[in-house]
């Protein structure tokens, strides 16, 4: 029996991510890197379940403007 999760986001975010190689205390650190990444309570776990194998079905309401980052 295939197990299947259903998740809803009722307030879908944006996670602004950035990488430092390594962190000097009382120097000016840069972030390398950069990523902006659909995120949210429901959009996190479904990404770990999805991770783990488990079938997952992600729902949730995003306004017209926003919608481009979230597959």
């Amino acid at each position: 029996m295939s197990r299947r999760v259903a998740t809803i986001t009722l307030n879908p975010a944006y996670d602004l991510v950035g990488f430092c190689p390594e962190i000097e205390r009382g120097e000016v650190n840069l972030v390398k890197t950069t990523g902006l990444h659909a995120a949210g309570k429901g959009i996190n776990v479904a990404k770990v379940l999805k991770d783990l194998g488990i079938d997952v079905t992600v729902g949730g309401f995003l306004g017209k403007d926003n919608q481009d980052g979230f597959p």
